[in-house]
């Protein structure tokens, strides 16, 4: 076996590479002798549409990494690096060694434990060709498995003699390129053998003389060169085609997009025209000419200003009872020294409703959105003789009324959101004590004469309550 690196051969050029695609080689190949090899034998046997692989696969485990790794693990980083450099669709004839000397003597008998498929562990789909480590015994230790299909060589070293001496076993690796050998090739496998390497690159020379590489590269590279620049044109034109196909679906699907938008606004406009077009007087112009309870104080396309009094009639009574007959409730304190009389004032005018007390609200409704509350409204003068509902005019506050105002809204009932926003108007709650509070003490400080009896005469609260005072 020859020690020294081969690597100017004719079957090992570039032109080589570009003619023999299907024969290739890793790049950590020592040198150029076993793709040569490969190339000069398999010549005329190989398929156009099959593919060969040389797998060079080195286990780049040191000492220290082995000592703290389990067989299993060692194993897993070996099929990594042996699966990184197969080539899909090719048989692989993959050499695996151990990179580092201190790592050798230990890896096979990994492998040996490991691999096979007796073990049904690592690669069990491969069977161990016990002929070849014996044959190669003398020389290197070395384990071989084959698939079938596939070879795997595993090594504790790998260097130019090992590198040399694997390619005369090539027609094992390979059985079913060679069910006989010639005389050439039987030379060419035993050339390997030598300690000369003249011999060897001699017979190689004669097997790439047989391929007249001038002629197979102008043959490969020139057969449609006449028809190059119709083949490119005829690509660009398919590739047009797609696109073009690609835009029109497009174009199509958006013009079905738009013509179904185009019918179904055509459907709103005539609803929309047949509304306009009524005879028939807005429900909502009727109610507000029927209701006097209301004022519109400005109107500008869909929006809305408008005020809404009544008496405060809505409330929860139970709610009231609780806190008006607990004389320590939040209603008594600090809000007026006689007591009995300010319990007697709340039960004439909230439950007896003997005096009823007016109250108003100013609202801003948009029939695209909703109807909310106008904080510290500015009341026109028909409101002089009733007093601002606190929840709304200082807090903006509809309570439970608004998701209600807002589903009408939704249902284009206009009327039932503006009689829900009315009734807002005339409701106070008396569980939130704070703006009851606040409120309480407003009333009886105002001098607005909000305070109507049963004959329609005005008075402000505290006049009520003067007057209540005198009949105890």
């Amino acid at each position: 076996m020859f020690t020294h690196k081969i690597d100017e051969l004719k079957l090992a050029s570039a032109a080589a590479d570009r003619l023999f695609e299907n024969i290739t080689c890793s790049s950590l190949a020592p040198d150029n002798t076993f793709i040569a090899t490969l190339r000069a034998v398999l010549y005329g046997k190989l398929p156009a549409s099959e593919r060969i692989h040389l797998n060079l696969v080195p286990v780049t485990i040191d000492k220290k990494s082995y000592e703290n790794a389990t067989d299993k693990q060692v194993m897993q980083t070996v099929i990594n690096n042996y699966t990184s450099g197969l080539k899909a669709n090719s048989v692989n004839i993959s050499i695996v060694y151990a990179y580092f000397n201190d790592f050798s003597a230990d890896f096979l008998k990994i492998i040996s434990k490991s691999v096979g498929s007796e073990k049904k562990k690592f690669f069990s789909n491969f069977t161990a060709q016990e002929d070849l480590r014996v044959f190669y015994i003398k020389k290197f230790k070395g384990l071989f498995y084959n698939d079938g299909v596939n070879t795997i060589i595993f090594l504790e070293k790998l260097d130019l003699q090992i590198f040399h001496a694997l390619q005369i076993m090539i027609p094992k690796y390979l059985p079913q390129y060679f069910e006989t050998l010639s005389k050439e090739e039987t030379d060419l496998f035993i050339s390997l053998n030598n300690k000369n390497s003249w011999y060897y690159g001699n017979l190689i020379e004669q097997f790439a003389s047989k391929v007249d590489m001038r002629k197979e590269m102008i043959t490969m590279h020139l057969r449609d060169f006449g028809t190059v620049r119709e083949r490119i044109q005829l690509a660009a034109a398919q590739r047009d085609i797609s696109i073009y196909k690609k835009d029109y679906e497009m174009h199509q699907k958006a013009l079905k997009i738009t013509l179904g938008q185009i019918r179904r606004t055509e459907i709103t406009i005539a609803g929309l025209e047949a509304m306009t077009k009524s005879k028939d007087k807005c429900e909502v112009m009727e109610y507000f000419l029927l209701n006097k309870n209301l004022i519109i104080i400005s109107v500008k396309g869909v929006k809305m200003v408008f005020v809404a009094h009544g008496y405060m009639d809505s409330f929860d009574e139970d709610a009231f009872d609780t806190y008006v007959n607990n004389l320590n409730s939040y209603l008594y304190k600090n809000i007026y020294k006689n007591v009995k009389t300010l319990q007697k004032f709340y039960k004439t005018v909230f439950s007896e409703r003997t005096y009823k007390l007016r109250i108003c609200a100013a609202y801003k409704f948009d029939t695209q959105n909703s109807i909310s509350a106008m904080l510290n409204f500015s009341f026109p003068p028909e409101c002089r003789t009733y007093i601002p509902n606190p929840h709304i005019n200082e807090y903006t506050c509809l309570g439970d009324y608004t998701p209600r105002i807002n589903e009408s809204i939704k249902n284009r009932d206009y009327v039932g959101a503006i009689i829900l926003a009315e009734n807002s108007a005339r409701n106070l709650n008396f569980h939130d004590s704070g703006i009851i509070i606040k409120f309480i003490k407003s009333l009886l400080s105002t001098s607005i004469k909000c305070i109507e009896d049963a004959e329609g005469n005005l008075m402000a609260p505290m006049e009520l309550i003067k007057k209540l005072e005198e009949k105890a």
